[in-house]
């Protein structure tokens, strides 16, 4: 679930766009690479999560028996995970912090939550998000930007041990607070984890273990992976119905893109009429089916993925063969198509918000020499408005159909991305 950093509104002078830091700029273009390489990714019987990397074929297999929830680390975002491979179960008890110590499962109808098929933005602890303020597992405070807990979990950890669980708070400052303790209150610790914490600053998640009530660092870096396998909860349809079911399939990294073709032979590198979506299961695991004459995996015939990394980079992946089992093996082709390098500037852009806080409507002024495109969106990443504005010009966008709360505007051009915020009253 998308969140925010401190707020403050959006005016940039434009003298100020002039100089910058700048990291580096360099754009290298685009070229076809036409090499093809057989690769696999081994999970240990889904032992472990492999995280794979397209330029090295391979980053790291982590064990996923260590861990049972997992927290977001980026700057926006209140998401929080449930490690479902390796059997983790959330059940939310009560909106009522307060009953802390009187916790009585005895006759409790369990109802699951599990991890979206769709986001990281959208863990289990979330999924009960009804929308601004509501957060799922807190509630937003517009006085202070803190999200502070108002639901009780309990959660079946890995070890088969039920626990207790409140997230109590995320700070502005990006630290969570969570108490944790066994059913009735018993043992509970109060733990704090800060998201901007230099160990945890360049991955998606920190994990947690609730049985040693210890946090974990072991995912690789964002920056040095691109594709997860793993197993997860997958909706599957069972006549009339969807029922949640374990799988092993395939996620992307997050703000990746993933375009599927059929019908095509899979040496065909044309991508010019594909769908692109950041859906991170769209690769997933309905590529194979289980066979029951002969026991083994079937494979899809013509299916072919092409992943578009953040850094412009499309690489096609086909799969050959999937080995169940205590094996877990991942068997496919891959195929670099496109590579371009581009490091953007980092700076902000020559653009004004006004007024804001807002109600009707806000205002944004385009400094650039370049068209801009405009992006709203809730705090919990639905876009509710796109629109483009021309150089030096402005536009006054609509906010009346827009319940109270805060929005994040993303303003870019070319390589350069400003984040901000909008508050409507």
């Amino acid at each position: 679930m998308i969140l925010h950093s401190q707020f403050c509104p959006i005016i940039i002078p434009k003298e100020i766009m002039k100089k910058t830091s700048i990291l580096l700029s360099v754009v290298l273009s685009a070229f076809i690479v036409n090499a093809q390489t057989a690769d696999s990714a081994i999970t240990q019987g889904s032992a472990n999560d492999v995280y794979y990397s397209f330029k090295t074929s391979g980053v790291a297999e982590v064990d996923k028996s260590t861990w049972d929830i997992a927290l977001n680390t980026a700057a926006f975002d209140a998401s929080i995970l449930i490690n479902e491979s390796a059997g983790v179960e959330l059940y939310s008890y009560s909106v009522d912090t307060s009953e802390w110590n009187s916790v009585d499962t005895a006759g409790f109808h369990f109802e699951n939550e599990y991890n979206s098929q769709e986001s990281w933005s959208d863990g289990a602890f979330v999924r009960l998000a009804t929308g601004h303020p509501d957060y799922g597992w807190g509630t937003y405070n517009s006085g202070n930007h803190d999200v502070n807990g108002s639901r009780l979990f309990i959660v079946k950890g890995r070890d088969g041990n039920f626990y207790q669980v409140v997230i109590e708070k995320m700070s502005a400052a990006g630290v969570y607070t969570l108490k944790i303790g066994d059913l009735g209150g018993a043992n509970t610790s109060n733990i704090t984890i800060n998201k901007k914490d230099a160990a945890y600053a360049n991955k998606n998640f920190v994990q947690f273990d609730l049985s040693s009530k210890s946090v974990l660092n072991q995912e690789p870096d964002t920056k040095d992976w691109d594709l997860l396998f793993t197993k997860y909860i997958a909706m599957i349809q069972a006549g009339p119905d969807l029922v949640p079911y374990p799988v092993s399939g395939v996620k992307i990294n997050k703000n990746y893109q993933v375009a599927e073709r059929n019908g095509v032979d899979n040496s065909s590198n044309d991508t010019s009429s594909l769908s692109w979506n950041e859906n991170i299961t769209e690769i997933g695991s309905d590529w194979k089916s289980f066979n029951m004459g002969t026991f083994a995996y079937d494979i899809v015939e013509q299916r072919t993925y092409f992943v578009r990394g953040n850094g412009g980079a499309v690489w096609k992946i086909y799969f050959t063969g999937y080995k169940g089992g205590a094996t877990g093996g991942f068997y496919f082709n891959i195929e670099q198509l496109r590579s371009s390098v581009s490091v953007k500037e980092s700076y902000k852009l020559a653009s004004k918000l006004y007024p804001n806080p807002a109600s009707g409507s806000f205002t944004i002024e385009n400094n650039e020499n370049k068209k801009i495109d405009v992006t709203i969106s809730t705090l919990m990443g639905g876009v509710v408005n796109t629109t483009e504005i021309y150089p030096n010009s402005l536009e006054v966008i609509d906010a009346l159909g827009l319940t109270s709360g805060v929005y994040v505007v993303t303003i870019s051009t070319g390589s350069k991305v400003s984040t901000e915020r909008v508050v409507i009253k």
